[in-house]
């Protein structure tokens, strides 16, 4: 259900603007969904199950990536365009490389589910989960700069709105689901 929410909320996004800026909400919302749905638990060993781990261990680091790049152009770019490619060329980068190493150490735990195995990718999962309250905290740090930085009303409208949905929607995340995994609680 959760994923279907995500779902839905980027086709209707796709559907009332599809601009540049909004095709980054577009696709976090796409990947967030995917991440969601595939819900890695329970996939074991099964030969479905294998794509789908591949699939989910690369869009997990995607869709923080692609959010904070949407931050950069909301509720309008705050830097010029080949500034901004260079972030997105190195914040994709980064993503792409932790979602590699996601994938080889979940694979690594599943062919030799040893307890080195297993420490190993738990550290490096909780480093993961840093970087992506990090990419959260920065988000909203750009939005609200960028905000600050307007001076249209509608952009600011825009804004109070894009805001209140992702405060209401990421504090369950951030507080009873990335914290608690940051802090081992």
């Amino acid at each position: 259900l959760p994923a279907l929410f995500f779902l839905l909320v980027g086709l209707w996004i796709r559907r009332s603007k599809a601009a540049a800026p909004e095709s980054y909400l577009i696709w976090a919302a796409y990947l967030f969904g995917l991440i969601i749905a595939i819900s890695w638990d329970g996939m074991g060993h099964s030969l479905c199950g294998w794509p789908a781990l591949v699939v989910f261990y690369l869009s997990y680091p995607l869709a923080f990536a692609v959010f904070f790049i949407y931050s950069f152009y909301f509720p309008n770019p705050f830097f010029d365009e080949l500034k901004l490619k260079k972030i997105k060329i190195t914040v994709l980068s980064i993503a792409l490389l932790i979602g590699i190493c996601l994938l080889v150490l979940g694979l690594w735990r599943y062919v030799q589910p040893d307890e080195r195995s297993y420490l190993f990718y738990q550290q490096f999962y909780r480093a993961f989960r840093v970087f992506t309250l990090l990419l959260i905290v920065f988000a909203f740090a750009n939005m609200f700069y960028n905000f600050k930085k307007s001076t249209d009303r509608v952009s600011k409208l825009r804004f109070y709105w894009v805001a209140g949905g992702m405060i209401l929607g990421s504090f369950p995340f951030i507080f009873l689901w990335s914290i608690p995994q940051i802090f081992n609680l």
